[in-house]
């Protein structure tokens, strides 16, 4: 499974509070703030909705090969691709990273749930750094590397938009 972003900089990990992990942005590395979200992996979009007191624009996908759902949220306003029923490839722009919801900042919170559909009462929340990898075109922050969040993946992917 790749990582939904090409520019890793993880601004909060995964904990039982905390139930994703948060990609922020850097500039320096030339990646801005409303970089593009990637599908981790071959899904179908099963639920687009809006928080607004927690992930303002959110998207769902159902991963084909696993029992997850994939969550992604506080994505830019009209910038979601897909709708609902449509099948998404490894590798496919979503959407792009913003500050919808209750977000400080532009940023991607980035979750994985156990099952066939995500029920916000009952927590099945995996940790995504047990599933996500980076290939060798993806840029790690340092800090994020330091803090030994990232494996690699060695084979190379390409997607339909080129990025990778």
């Amino acid at each position: 499974m790749i990582y939904p972003v090409n520019g890793i900089f993880v601004a909060q990990g995964y904990s039982q509070k905390h139930t994703g992990v948060d990609f922020g942005w850097n500039s320096s590395y030339g990646f801005g703030k409303n970089q593009p979200v990637y599908a981790v992996e071959d899904g179908t979009i099963i639920d687009i909705q809006y928080q607004r007191f927690s992930g303002g624009y959110v998207v769902h996908l159902k991963l084909d090969q696993r029992n997850l759902v994939a969550e992604y949220g506080h994505l830019q306003k009209g910038s979601i691709r897909f709708k609902v029923g449509q099948h998404v490839k490894m590798g496919e722009q979503i959407a792009n990273m913003g500050n919808t919801g209750v977000a400080f900042g532009n940023h991607l919170h980035f979750g994985l749930y156990s099952g066939n559909k995500i029920n916000y009462s009952v927590n099945k929340w995996v940790n995504p750094f047990n599933y996500l990898c980076a290939f060798s075109n993806q840029v790690v922050g340092s800090g994020t590397k330091q803090k030994g969040y990232v494996k690699y993946y060695s084979k190379r992917v390409t997607a339909k938009d080129g990025l990778w």
